[in-house]
């Protein structure tokens, strides 16, 4: 027992003998340890003499370090290291004080380790030695050098352990952060083997809880079992968030019909899928029912007019007369470019609003007949949301008055034209526009004409239901590429955990408390990035704005960017950092942007940026193969922080496939990133990383063989050897 602090302790007494205590691993231990990696930490204050070798030993090499107290500096030899000599750890009186002594290996070709005293590294490139020996022990280790020590703490943990088997894939983990212990991990548990929307299984969400920082596990809990009604959906692709406010995880995933889903596009737009989103209580340690959001919230509803190197616009007559008093209302958003119109002629003026979207990102109109350009909207308003717009016209002053959202933007007189028709869309082929219209309706007199909702349409199916504009009473007209489509078909959270935003500055938008994260949008056959977020702890969720994506026609096809898996993380000067996992096509123009791109928003996730160059090149030695990574940040109890990435590295001579998962480190907010870290040896897929104490993040991944293992990892430790 320490006198001083009541803390009990291990007396070592090897004076004229050996004092010795040793654990002889098992064969799978060993095998763990060569592919996972290892981690040995002992505590202990030398009071005398020396020889003292807390050490491991695996049939076929030996890491031993030697400490002992000599003329009042303790030292340490390090048994098959390129220095023979001695290194000196201290001297005079804190030669006797307590120590913390640890040995961490990595996989990696030539088995090496490096050893570190109180945090510091010592060496690195440690080789160790041969040995037929296979142990763990600490204390006195010779009989012929005596010694004393007081022994505080012995640990060794061997990485890799398996939590999820397969054929389960696509894992998560969050932590909280208040160091209470709880961490939880997430996966697909695929019963028959596929991926969602396969015939022949069915696909759950399963989640198990730590409460010792993920040393331990409680059983599997299929969470998303009370929303399989009648055994007619699979789930997939869990995003786990941490809520401090009301000390709950939130998890978001997705719901899936049977037999459709993201995979090959055949989901639609019709068919029943949806996010869903349960709660873990972290003070009953108790699971919510699942929730279903709305759709409209989250998945988009309406019709897209994409004019990209094209046009399209739909028109109806009107049926106006100047004597008409009039009102034309439409729910619509911009998605992007200019010559998104909408207009109505009564025979005498034409009154056109054409709405852009800036190169800032935010939301303009011009009227027709008018100069001035007027703002509606910056881009820390959601300018890429859907708005409510009118346009009401009087006869007594042959004018029309335009408000968005019930602010009134303007009065004009219009311009004069012998048509009479309402219109919509992008009109002018040579310029770029992307309008998504839920709805519009012209009032005549006080009396309704006509009305086009669009939204509604969306969720039929068209095999069985007149659905096209057309057979709504509109006529189409196109010039080169136009071309339109209904809704989004899904929209999926994608693997990887989500954020709590903290660091946001008031012209960023001040969203502290927004729960965030990235998910993948499929409209009819592209995949995009899109942020769903929360500013209510959970109660309500809205989408942001898709990623900006260089784009190519190739004859009749149009070659964009397709961002798929992606993961983010918030930079101290507020922004979002994601990075994103490009599939199918990677190459638009001359420029190869795969495997993966990053991305960034200045406010709050709503709208982003392409970083200019920042592509997989930034991450040395990255897997040239397209694979869910995982970013996060990782704070020191200094205050400082820097970055932490997996993914990985491939062949470790080609860089392909998935296999060798890395870790990376950026110390600059992801402007340049060190590494890779080898973290395993063999088949690694899918993983995500999270900080789960001050001196530790732990890992899960998929060993692309029957399991899905996590690893405790000293990254305060690893990131000395970068």
């Amino acid at each position: 027992m320490d006198t001083t602090t009541g803390e009990p302790l291990y007396l070592v007494d090897g004076i004229n003998g050996r004092s010795e205590w040793r654990m002889v691993p098992s064969a799978a231990v060993n095998s763990a340890a060569t592919s996972f990696g290892w981690h040995y930490m002992v505590e202990m204050r030398v009071l005398e003499g020396g020889y003292f070798t807390n050490y491991y030993a695996n049939g076929v090499k030996r890491y031993l370090p030697i400490v002992s107290l000599n003329n009042g500096r303790l030292e340490v030899t390090l048994v098959g290291h390129a220095q023979t000599t001695p290194f000196v750890i201290a001297t005079g009186v804190d030669a006797t004080a307590f120590h913390r002594y640890e040995i961490v290996t990595l996989p990696n070709s030539n088995g090496m380790a490096s050893f570190y005293v109180d945090g510091r590294l010592i060496a690195k490139d440690w080789s160790g030695a041969s040995t037929t020996q296979n142990f763990v022990t600490w204390g006195n280790g010779s009989s012929g050098v005596s010694g004393k020590a007081l022994y505080r703490d012995v640990r060794f943990e061997v990485h890799g352990d398996a939590v999820f088997a397969s054929p389960d894939r696509i894992p998560s983990v969050i932590s909280t952060k208040d160091n209470s212990g709880v961490v939880a991990i997430f996966a697909e548990q695929r019963i028959g083997g596929g991926d969602p929307g396969s015939s022949s299984n069915t696909n759950n969400i399963i989640a198990r809880v730590s409460t010792d920082f993920g040393l331990t596990w409680g059983a599997s809990n299929n969470i998303s079992a009370p929303a399989n009604i009648n055994n007619g959906f699979d789930f997939s692709d869990p995003r786990p968030m941490l809520d401090e406010v009301n000390q709950k995880l939130v998890v978001a995933y997705a719901k899936w019909p049977t037999n459709a889903a993201q995979n090959g596009d055949v989901i639609k737009p019709w068919l029943d899928n949806a996010l869903l989103v349960n709660e873990f209580d972290l003070v009953s340690r108790t699971w919510s029912l699942p929730v279903q959001l709305p759709n409209p919230d989250v998945k988009e509803q309406g019709l897209q007019i994409v004019g990209l190197a094209g046009s399209q616009v739909f028109s109806r007559a009107s049926n106006l007369v100047i004597s008409d008093t009039w009102q034309l209302a439409a729910n619509l958003r911009i998605a992007a470019g200019a010559a998104n119109i909408i207009s109505v002629s009564n025979g005498s003026k034409l009154f056109q609003a054409n709405f852009i979207r800036t190169a800032s990102g935010s939301l303009a109109v011009q009227l027709n007949g008018v100069a001035t350009t007027y703002p509606l909207k910056n881009a820390n308003d959601r300018p890429f949301a859907f708005f409510d717009m009118d346009i009401a016209y009087s006869p007594a002053s042959q004018t029309a008055t335009l408000t968005v959202d019930g602010a009134t933007v303007a009065t004009w007189t219009g311009q004069i034209s012998t048509s009479s028709l309402v219109r919509f869309g992008n009109n002018d082929a040579a310029v770029d526009g992307r309008m998504h219209l839920a709805n519009i309706e012209l009032t005549k007199n006080a009396a309704l004409s006509f009305k086009f909702d669009a939204a509604a349409l969306t969720v039929l199916n068209p095999a069985t239901n007149q659905t096209t504009p057309e057979s709504q009473g509109w006529s189409k007209t196109t010039q080169g590429r136009g071309f339109s489509q209904y809704g989004d078909s899904s929209i999926n959270p994608g693997p990887g955990h989500g954020i709590a935003l903290a660091k946001q500055k008031f012209n960023q938008g001040e969203h502290n408390g927004r729960l965030i994260y990235p998910a993948i949008q499929l409209d009819k056959s592209f995949l995009n990035v899109v942020s769903i977020y929360s500013d209510d702890n959970g109660q309500q969720w809205q989408y942001g704005d898709e990623l900006p994506l260089p784009y190519q026609w190739s004859g009749t096809t149009l070659k964009t960017l397709e961002p798929s898996e992606a993961d983010m993380v918030e930079l101290t000067d507020g922004r979002l950092l994601m990075t994103v996992r490009l599939d199918f096509n990677q190459v638009v123009g001359t420029v190869n942007y795969g495997p993966r791109y990053q991305f960034v928003s200045d406010n709050g996730g709503e709208t982003w940026s392409m970083l200019s160059g920042n592509g997989a090149n930034v991450f040395t030695n990255l897997s040239t193969g397209t694979v869910d990574a995982s970013i996060t940040r990782i704070e020191q109890t200094d205050g400082s922080s820097y970055l932490a990435f997996t993914n990985p590295i491939g062949d470790l001579t080609t860089h392909a496939g998935r296999t060798n998962l890395g870790l990376w480190l950026s110390f600059d907010e992801g402007q340049t990133w060190k590494g890779p870290l080898q973290l395993v040896s063999g088949g690694s897929a899918y993983s995500d990383i999270i900080q789960i104490n001050d001196s530790q993040m732990l890992v899960i991944f998929e060993d692309n063989s029957s399991q899905i293992r996590t690893m405790r990892l000293p990254i305060h430790l690893l990131r000395q050897l970068l």
